[in-house]
């Protein structure tokens, strides 16, 4: 059985989220998220589950990690830009901003 349900908040999201385990999501990240969903200017329904490996949040601290995970054309330690890797992934997916992290639609 599939759970639909129409999202009207940021906080329900993230409760909605948090309420089935799922700890994919800072009520930060949620936020941005939703918010995003929102400029889009349609309805969105939508299974959590699928919704949580269709995006995921990454800490500015995890960039490197994220670029190693998708790009053999960014350096690590000392030689790695973050500026240019997110630019870059931008390039790829969407990326959604907020301070202190990023939420990005796997690819």
């Amino acid at each position: 059985m599939t759970l639909i349900k129409r999202i009207y908040s940021s906080s329900e999201l993230y409760h909605d989220l948090k309420s089935m385990d799922r700890n994919n999501f800072s009520y930060e990240g949620a936020a941005a998220l939703q918010e995003y969903l929102e400029e889009l200017d349609f309805d969105i329904d939508y299974d959590p589950v699928a919704f949580c490996c269709d995006f995921a949040e990454y800490a500015e601290s995890e960039y490197e990690a994220l670029a190693a995970e998708y790009s053999q054309e960014f350096g690590a330690g000392d030689d790695f830009d973050s500026e240019a890797f997110i630019s870059w992934l931008q390039d790829q997916t969407t990326v959604i901003d907020f301070g202190g992290g990023v939420v990005v639609q796997s690819f």
